[in-house]
């Protein structure tokens, strides 16, 4: 589940740190990452959870007392900031919700989709009206090709909210402008075999 791997207890030490958190500013900053890990659910259609259950849910796993007796061990090795480990308790609890989902899969693609991904954008929405129905299962096919890659997952995010240009892509994400334009190579090489939504 989400127990630290190659640990077989929770560390109650670790308490002693996490009470001395600064929680308010530490919540403050998981709350863009945890929003953009919601829209993903959301997306999959899994709409019961808010991005503070998400943060709520970290910080109950990094005190030991997550649901069904699970823990994240904060390994400071690993994750020295505080903030870093949560995020990515929070990346571990939505991949495992999403795992648990059972999805339709997409069925196989026969035609290359050589239209460029950003025209399925909010800001075509004449495209979209009429293609309404199968761009959610192209979205639920994306999210496949694309999951365990955060970076194109934050950049497809954007592109969902109509955020398109690079620029404004690496002012969300708060990614410099190189990554944004990898993760967009990425992005469009994982997903170049897609059909688009008839």
């Amino acid at each position: 589940m989400v127990k630290a791997l190659g640990e077989g207890k929770y560390n109650p030490k670790i308490r002693e740190e996490l009470d001395k958190a600064d929680w308010q500013e530490i919540s403050l900053h998981l709350l863009r990452y945890a929003n953009s890990k919601t829209k993903m659910l959301r997306a999959m259609g899994i709409t019961d959870v808010d991005p503070e259950d998400l943060i709520q849910e970290a910080i109950l796993l990094a005190y030991g007392i997550g649901p069904n007796n699970t823990y994240r061990n904060w390994n400071k090795e690993v994750y020295p900031d505080l903030t870093g480990f949560l995020r990515s308790v929070i990346k571990s609890i939505v991949s495992h919700k999403m795992e648990k989902r059972k999805e339709i899969k997409a069925e196989p693609i026969d035609e290359a989709f050589d239209k460029d991904l950003m025209s399925l954008s909010p800001e075509n929405p004449e495209a979209l009206v009429s293609r309404e129905h199968g761009l959610m299962k192209l979205k639920q096919a994306i999210y496949e090709l694309i999951k365990g890659d955060e970076e194109v997952e934050m950049v497809w995010l954007c592109l969902e909210d109509g955020i398109s240009k690079p620029q404004r892509i690496a002012e969300e994400t708060g990614y410099d402008i190189t990554t944004v334009n990898n993760a967009l190579r990425r992005l469009r090489r994982k997903t170049k075999n897609l059909a688009p939504p008839t």
